[in-house]
């Protein structure tokens, strides 16, 4: 009984203890206008927040600028305890059921509970707080890149991979670094990451490079992540278009449905230069997935390449695949133009469909090839 009691104040005095060392730390914070940093970080997401107030504490942080970096990565760092949680509630029954109900207990556990609950909330602040600082937060980039590598904390690496990831381009040095790093295990946060750097140019070549080598993996999220990444990019489509078509057939195949998908859609970002793809794709219109079928099409309108041989395909799509599908085989058959007159009957059909956006495309469209067709053919030089 002695000994409990006795756990019960430790209790007590760590939870006290806790606070003023929280105070002290508070105390060298930047400020701004007079407010702690933790207090405009808070504000970013505190209930009943006004825009203006939100508004505020943006500014605020952007104004304190580098100085809150170190702040910043230690509150991000914060991840769910649950060994603490654990403890507690070993020490809770230990105690006689007397002094588990009493007022100083009860309080304690609050306290504790509130308490983790801000930390949460102020490590998701932190989040957006550094995407905030944009350039202002490049120097903590190679530790963000350390979090992200960190699996064994994975709301943090999930944090820090969001932070990267908002950071755009100045990110770039570290991810090539990275890729070439074998100490660097955590593949599919750099490949999620990669998938959020858009249109880098021919920097990016060493990231597609990576990405191909990882499409290979037997992980289908992985293989997923991959696929998405190479389109984001559209980069080097020596590299990345075989690599995906090759993936984009395997799928197809393996009645991978999620994978297709998203192969079609990769694809279809390379434009023209995926012309490789289009027989294939043609075929794929016939797909027993229909979300296949309906990204198989926008593909074919974004590649618009062999009208003879995805023209036709369109048609019978638009023919065959249902009300469902109308408006996605109508988009595909869009870039075409004069070359997809064959489709003008079931286009005029389908100014009549329940749906208004099938409408309004297929006259935007028809209107298009009508134009088109009317036009006198180019003379050859």
């Amino acid at each position: 009984m002695k000994t409990r009691g006795l756990l019960l104040v430790g209790v007590g005095l760590l939870a006290v203890l806790g606070t003023c060392l929280a105070l002290r730390s508070g105390d060298t914070e930047p400020r701004y206008r007079g407010r702690r940093l933790s207090r405009w970080v808070d504000g970013l997401s505190t209930p009943f927040q006004s825009r203006a107030g939100r508004l505020e504490s943006e500014v605020a942080i952007e104004q304190i600028g580098p100085a809150a970096l170190p702040f910043l990565m230690t509150w991000l760092a914060e991840s769910p305890q649950p060994a603490k949680v654990t403890i507690q509630m070993k020490l809770r029954n230990w105690l006689p059921f007397v002094l588990r109900r009493s007022r100083l207990w009860l309080w304690v556990e609050r306290k504790q509970a509130e308490a983790e609950l801000n930390r949460q909330f102020r490590a998701a602040n932190a989040e957006f707080a550094l995407q905030l600082l944009g350039e202002n937060a490049r120097p903590a980039v190679p530790e963000l890149m350390n979090m992200l590598n960190n699996t064994g904390q994975s709301s943090t690496a999930f944090r820090a991979g969001n932070v990267l990831g908002g950071l755009g381009p100045v990110v770039l040095p570290e991810l090539l670094r990275a890729i070439s790093n074998p100490q660097f295990s955590n593949h599919f946060g750099l490949v999620g990451l990669i998938g959020r750097m858009h249109r880098l140019g021919d920097e990016a070549t060493p990231l597609v490079t990576f990405l191909c080598r990882n499409v290979e993996q037997p992980s289908s999220s992985l293989r997923q992540a991959c696929v998405e990444a190479l389109g984001n990019l559209a980069v080097a489509p020596e590299q990345a278009v075989p690599a995906l078509f090759r993936t984009f057939k395997e799928s197809l195949d393996g009645d991978d449905v999620i994978l297709s998908r998203k192969s079609a859609e990769a694809l279809g970002q390379f434009g023209p230069r995926s012309d490789v793809a289009v027989p294939t794709l043609c075929a794929a219109l016939k797909s027993p997935d229909g979300i296949t079928t309906e990204e198989a099409a926008r593909a074919l309108g974004r590649i618009h390449t062999q009208s003879d041989l995805a023209v036709p395909a369109l048609v019978e799509y638009l023919r065959t695949g249902g009300a469902r599908h109308r408006r996605f085989a109508i988009e595909g058959l869009a870039p075409y133009g004069a070359a997809a007159r064959e489709a003008l009957p079931l286009l005029r059909d389908a100014l009549q469909d329940e749906d208004h956006d099938t409408r309004a495309l297929a006259r935007e469209v028809l209107g298009k090839i009508e134009s088109d067709s009317a036009k006198p053919p180019r003379e050859s030089k």
